[in-house]
């Protein structure tokens, strides 16, 4: 005789059991006293239906299950952790820094449009040209509010980087760019995240706020990129 089929057999971690207001709790409750036996109290009838009903429960158990694995990457990003010097950085060194990461992006962008042969590389650095040419244009706007000049001074790393890449040979160029763009951006995540959690409110506050996410998903795709 088989022991009786409950809910908490199913898979624990599906989305739809877990939550207590999914529809599709109730119909797996259905089954918890039902034991699969060829008794008089249920006929081969009985039984083929409710083993099929099961069946597509569980196969709505596994879909979910796979749609949240799909999601769990981003979900489960570590957050570079920042330094104390950069949680304390005042306005002037914050526009410094992002105004210097933006303008890397852009450079090593343009670079990677003109050296790399690879379609799924330069779709990244198109990515990355758009999207940093435009935050950094909010940048400035953000320092104009907040009456903070804008300074434009890449950092010692960040044109030795630019210089390597420059250099690199052409077999060697896609890995290259790649590798500085995680290292990028843990160090951009860093950076906004330390303004938007320590920083004073402003317009820039709001800047590092609104581009926090988005540099993010670009150490995502990296990511993806890098370890496909």
């Amino acid at each position: 005789m088989q022991s009786p089929l409950r809910l908490e057999h199913c898979c624990q971690f599906c989305p739809l059991v877990s939550n207590p207001g999914s529809a599709l709790v109730p119909l797996l409750e259905r089954f918890e006293d039902w034991r699969v036996e060829p008794t008089t109290r249920y006929s081969r009838r009985t039984i083929m239906i409710r083993s099929i009903s099961l069946a597509a429960a569980t196969a709505l158990c596994l879909g979910a299950t796979a749609m949240a694995q799909q999601t769990a990457p981003i979900q489960q990003l570590p957050t570079p952790e920042a330094s104390a010097e950069t949680k304390a950085l005042g306005p002037a060194e914050f526009v410094k820094q992002a105004a210097a990461t933006n303008e890397f992006e852009i450079l090593s962008a343009e670079l990677a449009l003109k050296r790399s042969e690879d379609e799924q590389v330069t779709a990244f650095a198109r990515t990355m040209l758009d999207d940093y040419k435009r935050a950094q244009g909010q940048l400035t706007d953000a320092a104009e509010a907040d009456s903070i000049a804008m300074v434009m001074e890449l950092s010692m790393e960040q044109k030795q980087t630019l210089t390597a890449l420059e250099q690199a040979e052409q077999s060697q160029f896609d890995a290259a760019y790649m590798s500085s763009q995680m290292k990028a951006h843990d160090q951009a995540i860093r950076l906004l995240g330390a303004y938007a959690d320590h920083g004073p409110a402003g317009s820039l506050k709001t800047y590092a706020i609104a581009n926090y996410p988005l540099v993010r998903m670009h150490k995502v795709r990296a990511q993806s990129q890098t370890n496909p």
